[in-house]
């Protein structure tokens, strides 16, 4: 079985940083509003998918790893 957990003592600073530490430090302050796509470029998200296809997209990717990490019995 495999648990998510987060590091402690400064271990989840190993996690990789956003491309653009900056404009994400930038757009935070400001408050302003990030789309999809600009999300991908600043490194705060995976991929972008058309609002009619995000359903099937998630269940697909969450059935796949779930899938992935299942041992055969």
């Amino acid at each position: 079985m495999r648990v998510g957990l987060v590091a402690g003592e400064g271990g989840a600073l190993a996690l990789p940083l956003p491309a653009a530490p900056a404009r994400v430090k930038e757009t935070l302050l400001l408050g302003q509003r990030v789309d999809a796509h600009d999300g991908v470029q600043l490194g705060i998200a995976d991929r972008a998918v058309p609002q009619d296809e995000l359903l099937a997209e998630a269940m697909s990717r969450t059935t796949n790893r779930v899938a992935a990490r299942t041992s055969a019995a």
